[in-house]
């Protein structure tokens, strides 16, 4: 992935997090009318993106695995993905497949060499079609659940050590 495509896919997370904090704070006004905050940053400034993290983010393009948890918690099949940055909360990403917002997802670094796999999990908080790049998907971490189908999921899918 170019500069130029990190940048416009970094543009396209942080305007839809803008958007989801102004229709958090704006208040049905007379009438039914939205009342909008002008004191608000412009969608894709970096200001906004400031106002918005609360930890930095650094750019990390890294091949990971996805796969949607199901309600009782079965992962599904599973996608590859490469993740654009990185913070201690959360992760953007590049898919060519659509998650919805709300879902649970697992997130694995497959192992190379001797270094084990990691497997994280999180909730999307935003996923954005970009046209040329694909979905662009916002990822906030969360604790991963334990049992017998993430152990058989990462046994069937990653094929190696996982980082405890």
């Amino acid at each position: 992935m170019s500069t130029n495509d990190r940048s416009v896919a970094r543009r396209y997370l942080v305007a839809d997090s803008a958007r989801e904090k102004r229709s958090d704070t704006q208040g049905d006004g007379p009438g039914g009318q939205q009342n909008a905050d002008q004191s608000t940053p412009e969608a894709g400034s970096e200001e906004s993106m400031r106002c918005r993290r609360t930890h930095d983010r650094q750019g990390l393009e890294l091949p990971v695995v996805m796969a949607e948890l199901s309600r009782n918690g079965e992962p599904g099949e599973p996608w590859e993905a490469v993740s654009l940055d990185l913070s201690r909360s959360g992760v953007g990403l590049r898919s060519r497949r659509m998650v919805h917002k709300g879902r649970l997802v697992l997130l694995a670094v497959p192992p190379k060499g001797n270094r084990p796999g990691r497997l994280y999990c999180g909730k999307v908080m935003q996923s954005r079609y970009a046209e040329g790049i694909g979905y662009i998907v916002g990822v906030r971490f969360e604790e991963c659940p334990e049992g017998i189908h993430i152990d058989r999921w990462w046994n069937k899918h990653m094929k190696g050590k996982r980082a405890a």
